[in-house]
């Protein structure tokens, strides 16, 4: 009797240490919605750090395509004004100019889609209209910028320019993260919390 007693004691204190071992252990781990296999350690740490790095490497990105996109600007229009259009004609300059600012846009938009974002949208005109319509808002905004500046506080044009782009870089950049390419992870994860439910 006394020894059944005592190895059913002993069963019981080594259940209750494993389960308080698993609470300890659980309590830095998050389970992830979805999937209740898979835990994701660090909790919110982890997801932070993940969230940095993924801004990161947006940041980085976005500028190869930025330094990329300017020279695909200045290729297209050094080669439409020495080949089929002349400068010196003032409808002429402009037309070259915005052939080259088009095509510009259009490298801009594949290359944001695919290497910076990773856009999975299948509506590639309305993700193309939206990005067009936020160039030519940053375009607008860059006008109006050198106008101010230039033509009525009298600055120093070259110096103006140089701010106008970092402006345009960051509106850009903004438009893009913020609208274009916005993932609606948030829609996704209610839909997924009230089908569990």
């Amino acid at each position: 009797m006394t020894s059944q007693i005592s190895i059913s004691e002993k069963l019981r204190e080594t259940g209750g240490a494993r389960e308080g071992r698993g609470e300890k252990e659980g309590a830095g781990n998050e389970i992830t919605r979805g999937n209740p296999n898979k835990t994701v350690k660090g909790g919110r740490g982890a997801e932070t750090a993940g969230l940095k790095g993924q801004v990161r490497r947006r940041v980085v990105m976005a500028t190869m395509t930025g330094v990329l996109t300017t020279f695909v600007y200045l290729l297209a229009y050094y080669i439409i004004a020495t080949t089929i259009l002349d400068p010196q004609d003032m409808l002429e300059l402009q037309m070259a100019n915005l052939i080259s600012w088009a095509t510009a846009v259009a490298f801009a938009y594949f290359a944001n889609r695919t290497y910076v974002f990773k856009s999975k949208n299948r509506n590639v005109l309305k993700e193309g209209l939206a990005f067009g319509v936020s160039r030519l808002t940053t375009l607008f905004i860059e006008m109006l910028f050198m106008f101010v500046t230039v033509s009525v506080m009298n600055l120093d044009d070259k110096i103006m320019k140089l701010a106008a782009r970092f402006l345009m870089i960051m509106g850009n950049f903004a438009f893009n993260n913020f609208i274009v390419f916005r993932k609606k992870a948030e829609k996704g994860k209610s839909k997924g919390e009230n089908q569990g439910k």
